[in-house]
């Protein structure tokens, strides 16, 4: 497996650090940072017969960060909510992908300032 090229690639992070692999990669405004990697025809095979993806990330000590796996680029998904209970827990909670947002969920996105364009 190998990390590629992919259309909306902004940086390629590590590019000039031998000790790493460079990795591109489009980083978001959000600070999500997304990569593409292509499958060997031996790990496509791998995988179709039952083995599983494992996933190893350098934490340098830190607290690790949330990781999430797509399969194809990813759609945006925006969080709803109706507000929080007296021990501040969402309310409600909903995921809306981008192409199912209706005019309220807009008009919501709109007035807290977030781009769903």
């Amino acid at each position: 497996m190998e990390p590629i090229e992919f259309v909306q690639q902004t940086v390629v992070i590590a590019k000039d650090q031998p000790e790493y692999l460079p990795l591109p990669a489009e980083v978001k405004n959000d600070g999500t940072v997304l990569s593409c990697w292509k499958f060997t025809l031996r790990e496509r095979l791998q995988i179709l017969f039952g083995k599983n993806l494992f996933l190893s990330v350098s934490t340098f000590g830190n607290k690790l960060q949330p990781q999430r796996p797509f399969v194809g680029y990813p759609e945006t998904i925006f969080t709803f909510w109706e507000g929080v209970d007296e021990n501040g827990n969402k309310l409600n909670e909903r995921f809306v992908k981008k192409s199912d947002l209706t005019d309220e969920d807009k008009k919501n996105l709109k007035q807290n300032r977030v781009d769903y364009e």
